[in-house]
């Protein structure tokens, strides 16, 4: 995650719980433009 993060510029990579809502409004995700959640179940 470290590696692709550093290679993103203007780009802000989250690993943690999205569904935790403070977690995003504590890292502004009210100000973004794209959301994206990723996961590697494919439930």
């Amino acid at each position: 995650v470290i590696e692709i993060a550093e290679q993103l510029d203007d780009t802000l990579v989250l690993h943690g719980n999205a569904s935790d809502e403070e977690l995003l409004l504590e890292e502004g995700i009210e100000n973004t433009d794209l959301f994206l959640a990723l996961t590697d179940s494919d439930e």
